[in-house]
């Protein structure tokens, strides 16, 4: 059950008992992370590792990393896993590092965070280090398998022929198969900066970089962002609810084109953009990267873009990232220069034979969609781990999976998407009104008690219908009035949803609640973002699974609009309710 800890919101309740006994164990060892300098207990010397053999090899230390090894040890028990990575730190998950971590106290010490999607705290780190054994342990390992970690170890080549991992020390690993989960970084800035203005640059990629930038952040008060991508619209709106000496931070975000115009049509880029700036983000379009001027105005970075300018104490890089493909690169492997370097792969994630690639570094053919795509999103980092692990071991299958993004805007506005988000496609576009959202769940509420009077009162006739009291004619009046209750529940169920676009007017004197926008590719679904309501990609997944056409689409809207089950978040109290 120690695997349950890390894929817990499938299975909250076993999370809830199993937390019991490993909070003490697991704070233990990260607050030792903290104190140690070396983790001499779970690395290699210094000086060098000799020469051995590995089962299987996983190059790359994030969830990815994790994910395959989870499965691998779990339908090969006897299975010997090593995972190799040039981190110091366990494996560990990093999507928390952009909005999380920062509303947790005492982050830095306890590695424990308040995640979003369910109700207890989470720990960054995937297991404990005595869940790893030694590399050179790894062999004598007995008929039950195990798992080992190679820190502050980095691979320069892969010999695909001879099954050889080759080290930068001149050390090599061989494996019988391999897996390359390299992960992504972000791209340096295009522009010349001066050397003493370079310590305010940041990128957000690691845990170290969590930690500089958490220093430099201490007493800013105007912080600046580069990038119009989800995850910088995410960091900046949890930036803008940071105060610092009870003063709200100025937050910048600035972006090459407009506003999120690669993931939504204008006329929902028209209402969230607002929405965005009440929670305090300056939002700045049309600023190019290769244009930025960096100069020094009083002690504070000012960032001229020709058109645009501004200053502020600290500028956070967020533009889009690029795979790790070094090592690719270097052992002669076939990369997509032209969608972010990554490793190009097949439909079952592999690169050569017995060697794979998976997670955000990898360009992968869809089945689906019968195309090559790559994301850099968590769900598509476990996922296809866990699918390039299946292959490995010889369960032969396709990546059909289809790629989730999300982000949070607020308490009660969020980005939650699924499929192909591509605004130049076909799209239809739904508003859910305030008045609307609230009249519909009053109606749910009063419906609801209304059926549960009438269904007691149904009992209690039954009840005195099996003693003989009540008479056949009070027995019939009693059975359709519960027919007519059940008729007009399902009529109630079933409104009707239209494309028309509201005058401002009325959305301003009715605002909007939430908004689902489908794609359309050849007649059919292939996409849907929903703004304002989560927890609804389930049915957006089986409306593209099963290819709904676009007449079709007005039938699922109401499904996709609901909002009273996905703005709180789940309580204790859901937890013991769910099952």
């Amino acid at each position: 059950m120690v695997f349950s800890t890390y894929f817990g919101n499938y299975n909250r309740r076993l999370l809830k008992n199993v937390s019991l006994v490993l909070v003490p164990v697991i704070s233990v060892s990260y607050l030792s992370i903290k104190k140690k300098s070396s983790l001499s207990n779970i690395q290699a010397e210094s000086s060098g590792l000799p020469p051995f053999k590995v089962q299987y090899l996983i190059i790359g230390s994030g969830p990815t990393a994790y994910s395959a090894l989870r499965t691998i040890r779990y339908l090969e028990p006897s299975s010997k896993v090593l995972i190799a990575t040039d981190s110091k730190y366990l494996p560990y998950e990093r999507y928390p590092l952009n909005m999380e971590a920062w509303f947790t106290d005492n982050f830095s010490e306890t590695f424990e965070y308040e995640s979003r999607f369910q109700a207890s705290n989470k720990f960054l780190f995937f297991q404990p280090e005595s869940f790893y054994l030694s590399p050179t342990d790894l062999e004598s390992a007995d008929e039950y398998g195990a798992q080992a970690l190679l820190l502050k170890h980095k691979f320069s080549q892969i010999d695909p022929e001879k099954h050889l991992a080759r080290l930068e020390n001149g050390d090599s690993v061989q494996y019988e198969k391999c897996l390359l989960a390299l992960g992504s970084k972000t791209p340096t800035l295009p522009t010349k900066i001066p050397a003493s203005l370079k310590k305010k640059f940041h990128v957000l990629d690691n845990l170290d970089d969590f930690h500089s930038l958490t220093e430099s952040l201490a007493n800013c008060s105007h912080i600046g962002i580069i990038g119009d991508n989800l995850k910088a619209v995410e960091f900046a709106t949890c930036q803008s609810l940071i105060f610092n000496n009870e003063v709200k931070r100025k937050v910048t975000l600035t972006c090459s084109g407009k506003f999120l115009a690669d993931y939504l049509p204008q006329i929902v880029i028209d209402w969230l953009k607002p929405e965005i700036e009440k929670l305090g983000v300056k939002i700045i379009e049309n600023a190019k990267v290769g244009n930025l001027v960096v100069s020094n105005q009083s002690g504070k970075l000012k960032l001229n873009f020709g058109t645009e300018s501004f200053c502020c104490d600290n500028v956070v890089s967020m533009l889009p990232r690029i795979a790790n493909s070094e090592l690719a690169k270097n052992s002669a492997l076939e990369t997509d220069s032209d969608n972010l370097d990554t490793i190009v792969t097949d439909s079952t994630l592999k690169v050569r034979s017995d060697l794979y690639a998976a997670g955000s570094c990898v360009s992968v053919y869809h089945p689906m969609f019968r195309s090559r795509l790559s994301f850099d999103f968590p769900d598509h980092s476990v996922m296809s781990g866990r699918w390039a692990a299946l292959n490995m071991i010889g369960k032969v299958m396709p990546y059909f999976k289809l790629p989730r993004h999300f982000a949070d805007f607020g308490d009660d506005l969020g980005f939650d998407g699924v499929g192909l988000i591509d605004p130049k496609l076909e799209t239809q576009v739904y508003f859910a009104h305030r008045s609307k959202t609230e009249q519909n769940e009053n109606t749910a509420d009063t419906e609801l008690e209304n059926t549960e009077t009438l269904e007691s009162k149904v009992d209690s006739k039954s009840t005195e219908i099996e003693a003989g009291n009540v008479t056949d004619k009070e027995e019939i009046e009693t059975n359709q009035e519960y027919t007519n209750m059940e008729s007009k529940t399902t009529q109630n169920q079933n409104p009707t949803a239209s494309t028309e676009v509201e005058e401002k007017s009325n959305i301003d004197d009715d605002p909007i609640a939430s908004c689902a926008v489908v794609y359309i590719k050849d007649g059919v679904v292939v996409g849907v973002v929903t703004l304002g309501s989560f927890g609804r990609m389930f049915i957006a997944e089986n409306m593209i699974s099963r290819k709904v056409k676009s007449e079709d689409v007005y039938e699922f809207v109401p499904l996709l609009l609901t909002t009273k089950f996905s703005i709180r978040k789940p309580s204790d109290e859901d937890e013991d309710g769910m099952f």
